[in-house]
């Protein structure tokens, strides 16, 4: 506790600690292409429970202050697939009473946790209110990241993470929804209902 209250005062965490071993998880399909492989961040054991604490004061943050989007059902809690899936039922019973057609276009960020832009996000985090001590954590926590591919019992070179939230760490899905929590802000007459960032849109 004593490492993680002089990370939080000081916003400084060691360079060892944002080192990512990358292991690439295959997804389906045809193994030579690399878009069929998910990159899944190997961290430092001691720097997630540095990151479970603040996951557990962002969200409190978020509902307390009612800051996540009610469209959203990954990842927060009392939602779920099952809550979403319910919803999206509901949406076409209620169109079908009706007598109208209801339309459902599915939606898929290609590699959608890797393209997230930092600097976009940091700006959300600040617009949610996340400020002072763990919204410089945070901004400490993406910057300047490191990373080596471990595949088949072989490393790659050090490589530097320009953009992203990295998969397999306990952040990683928290900052995600924020970065999107205003996916559905410009959508008119139409129904959007989110899974992280599986995405329906009903009309």
């Amino acid at each position: 506790m004593y490492l993680l209250k002089k990370s939080l005062e000081e916003g400084d965490i060691p360079e060892i600690f944002k080192m990512a071993y990358i292991t690439p998880i295959h997804k389906g399909g045809p193994k030579t292409k690399p878009e069929q492989y998910r990159p899944v961040s190997l961290t430092s054991h001691l720097v997630k429970i540095f990151e479970r604490v603040i996951k557990k004061q962002i969200l409190l943050h978020l509902v307390i202050n009612n800051l996540i989007n009610e469209q959203q059902h990954g990842f927060v809690p009392g939602r779920s697939t099952q809550s979403q899936l319910l919803l999206h039922f509901k949406d076409i019973y209620e169109a079908l009473e009706e007598g109208l057609q209801t339309d459902t276009i599915f939606l898929d960020f290609a590699k959608a946790f890797d393209k997230v832009n930092h600097e976009i996000l940091f700006k959300k985090i600040d617009n949610h209110g996340i400020k002072g001590k763990i919204g410089k954590w945070i901004r400490e926590f993406l910057s300047n990241r490191k990373f080596i591919v471990v595949a088949n019992g072989t490393r790659s070179k050090v490589g530097e993470v320009k953009s992203g939230v990295p998969q397999g760490t306990v952040l990683a899905a928290i900052l995600f929804i924020i970065m999107i929590a205003d996916i559905d802000e410009k959508v008119k007459e139409s129904i959007v209902r989110c899974f992280a960032d599986d995405t329906r849109v009903n009309k």
